[in-house]
């Protein structure tokens, strides 16, 4: 009662404003349902009574997003949400929340203020940058539509983060001779909270100043830092600050090329002091990346070529956070073998398992799995990389064919575990062809290829040797109008063997330990999508995930899953 009571309230508070201020009210919103019918087989299970192998679930929410315009220069933003399981009758397990709150503002039309649940980004990759995980640009239709629910829920906006807390833009117009303009970002968020004990408020700050020239030349200056805000007798006291400067060069323009030099340059300053223990860490590490790119305009074809050097201790937590949480256990299937053995997280849970995803940032590298990211696993500010990156790809004016390929050629700045160094090979691309307008046709047909492979290989007293590949494909058929048939297939094949690093809390090697890997993965899926508006959609698909660890005698399972999707956005 108390929750319709506090909803009502809002409402009429809200509509009370509108007739009073004669201010602009506007609503939009997205409305889901969702239901799966999942079962579990496989030898895995060969002499397991207890182990469940079949369930449904799912659910219905609805977010109503309330937006308040008081002036043009002024306007607040509420989303409600209400979610129910699957299942639920006369509204028991019903939930209702605030899903966002932003206020938003505008002074003399030059700087816009937010402050509430705000998304910080617009930086650089090593500075602030919400990263990949796998790659996964050239998936079908058929696993997209399962990321983008995971991406919505988790507020994955490109590479931005969602976090609390005020930011403030700036664009300034000089027209001088000699300065086109400048613009300034900055912002402030928590990150922790105190207890008001021995835990300290953590606060992430940062910005960029960019001076912009012309069209042709631009340099920026980036500023992000993490640091606890000292109380007396806090057990941490933790701060970590990262400077760069990069810019921009058009060397060469005309009416066919545009070839531009690249760079940004850098350094991270860590200082970890613990009272209890005593202990008092400190150390600076630097970056440089730098390179060309060249847009060659008539054939549509964009071509790069980067070196770079991450040092072994530059630290960014807001650029090396990882999106998926590897540690975490799957919400389906979670245990086998008697609930004995906790099931490990696969492809086919880290694009449907909503809780996956990491929503703060935190100063620790998190483990990965080498199998499914071995090279980058903490995106281009992996430290301890220093090599070539190279690529070729179509730019945004092609539209009908979307397309690339880049190499990675990296080697480790020094051993970790011993002084022989790593060496990555990476190769990844792929294209997406809409074949359907290549043909004039008049319904809607595109196919998608991508894939990624990586090689790492150590020589000397402990070598490594793995391989892993990733394949994916995808169709999108328009059967009648509106109506459209779509299949996907990923394949993961890993072999070899790799040391896996247990780090302490000062982000240095603590234990290392051999592993050894030999992973089948099969994802097929098959649907069929009815389209009411190109964001509104009703599609029932089938799912098969099959999963092979061939170092453990009988770890060999298959999960099909029906997927009942609705979803509407307005």
């Amino acid at each position: 009662m108390n929750v319709k009571f506090f909803i009502t309230l809002i409402v009429l508070v809200q509509l009370t404003t509108v007739a009073l201020a004669q201010t602009k009210y506007t609503v939009n919103g997205t409305g889901r349902t969702i239901i799966t019918n999942d079962k579990l087989t496989g030898p895995i299970l060969d002499g397991d009574n207890i182990t469940p192998n079949k369930g449904t679930g799912g659910y219905i929410l609805f977010d109503m997003g309330n937006n308040l315009s008081i002036t043009n220069d002024f306007s607040v933003n509420a989303t409600l949400r209400m979610r129910a399981p699957f299942g639920a009758f006369w509204g028991v397990g019903t939930e209702f929340s605030f899903r966002q709150f932003q206020i938003n503002a505008r002074i003399k039309k030059k700087i816009e203020l937010q402050l509430g649940d705000i998304n910080i980004g617009g930086m650089t990759p090593y500075t602030v940058n919400n990263f990949d995980t796998e790659y996964h640009r050239y998936e079908s239709d058929a696993f997209k539509i399962r990321r983008n629910i995971l991406e919505y829920e988790n507020f994955i906006h490109g590479s931005d983060w969602r976090l609390q807390g005020i930011h403030v833009k700036g664009m300034f117009d000089l027209n001088s001779a000699y300065v086109k303009g400048v613009s300034v970002y900055g912002f402030v968020t928590r990150t922790n909270a105190t207890n008001d004990i021995d835990v300290s408020d953590r606060i992430l700050s940062g910005g960029r100043v960019n001076l912009i020239q012309s069209g042709r030349f631009q340099i920026g200056v980036n500023y992000v830092g993490m640091n606890d805000m000292k109380i007396d007798h806090a057990e941490v006291n933790y701060n970590n600050n990262v400077l760069t400067g990069n810019t921009t060069l058009a060397a060469i323009e005309n009416d066919n090329l545009r070839l531009e030099v690249i760079g940004e340059a850098g350094f991270s300053n860590y200082n970890y002091v613990k009272d209890s223990a005593k202990l008092a860490v400190k150390f600076n590490d630097f970056m440089y990346d730098a390179g060309l790119k060249l847009n060659h305009k008539s054939s549509k074809l964009v071509f790069s070529l980067n070196y770079r050097d991450v040092g072994p201790n530059f630290t960014s937590p807001s650029a090396q956070t990882r999106r998926i949480n590897v540690n975490r256990t799957p919400l389906l299937f979670p245990s086998l073998e008697n609930k004995t053995l906790a099931r490990n997280q696969t492809l086919f849970d880290r694009m449907t398992d909503e809780k996956s995803y990491m929503r703060s940032l935190t100063p620790l590298w998190m483990q990965f799995l080498p199998e499914y990211n071995n090279i980058t696993p903490y995106g281009r500010a992996t430290a301890n990389r220093r090599g070539i990156n190279a690529g070729i790809s179509t730019d945004t004016s092609s539209k009908n064919i979307d397309a690339e390929v880049q190499l990675d050629c990296l080697t480790e700045v020094i051993g970790e575990g011993g002084i022989e160094k790593r060496n990555f090979l990476g190769v990844k691309g792929g294209f997406r062809l809409k074949v359907g307008q290549l043909l004039n046709m008049k319904k809607r047909l595109s196919a998608s290829v991508g894939g990624r492979y990586e090689n790492t290989t150590r020589k000397g007293a402990a070598p490594i040797s793995l391989n892993s590949t990733l394949l994916d494909f995808g169709i999108d058929a328009e059967v009648f109008k509106k109506v459209d048939l779509i299949f996907g297939l990923k394949m993961l094949n890993a072999t070899g063997n790799e040391y896996i690093n247990t780090r302490d809390e000062f982000n240095q090697i603590a234990s290392i330990k051999l592993r050894n890997i030999n992973v089948v993965e099969n994802i097929y899926s098959v649907g069929v999508r009815l389209r009411f508006l190109e964001t509104s959609f009703f599609n029932v698909s089938y799912n098969l995930s099959q999963y092979k660890d061939n170092t453990t005698n009988n770890y060999k399972y298959d999960i099909g899953q029906l997927f009942v999707n609705f979803t509407l956005n307005f």
